[in-house]
């Protein structure tokens, strides 16, 4: 096997075993959130490598600590 081909089966591979590493739903998050688990800037980072972005996470925030300021 030559060097390209090496490379390229390892790029597939460590592509593969990328895809299969878990991570909490969006909804683990949320509690994890609002239990104090995580803080805001996690959750904002977290939401980040999911896909949502600007104001999709600010409604987000915004509805968990509504949330939190009526269960008080």
């Amino acid at each position: 096997m030559v060097g390209a081909e090496q490379d390229s089966l390892m790029k597939l591979w460590d592509s593969e075993k990328l895809a299969k590493l878990k991570m909490p739903t969006k909804k683990e998050l949320d509690t994890f959130f609002s239990n104090d688990i995580i803080n805001e800037p996690q959750y904002r980072g977290e939401l980040d490598k999911m896909g949502y972005k600007g104001v999709y996470v600010e409604w987000y925030i915004t509805l968990i600590k509504k949330g939190l300021e009526e269960s008080t």
